[in-house]
């Protein structure tokens, strides 16, 4: 970044000066950087695996029918099904959440 440093003659502090596409990209930076800090305490929260298709709608905040057709669809692959044992590996599913749902969380 390309920073100006002003002398206030009234004031004893500094003022920086920088042009409005700088200020764009370290907000953007800051934020960036926030957000993933808050992904990585999300997923430290989660257990491992959830159990079932209430485990899919409480993961995804969905309904019954909508966790049905995720474990059908996209998330196939975090989906393990023995009989009626339902096992979902929670982060294999949040990566594909992110894959097919553009923006993701």
């Amino acid at each position: 970044m390309d920073f100006k440093t002003l002398q206030n003659k009234g004031n004893a502090g500094t003022m920086l000066l920088i042009d409005a596409s700088d200020f764009e990209k370290a907000i953007n930076s800051a934020v960036e950087k926030a957000m993933q800090a808050s992904k990585e305490v999300e997923r430290k929260d989660l257990p491992r695996y959830v159990k079932g298709l209430r485990g899919i709608r409480d993961l995804f905040g969905v309904s019954h029918a909508t966790a049905q057709k995720y474990k059908n669809t996209w998330l196939a692959p975090a989906v393990t099904q023995q009989g009626r044992i339902l096992l979902t590996d929670t982060e294999i599913a949040l990566k594909l959440f992110a894959e097919n749902n553009k923006g993701g969380f």
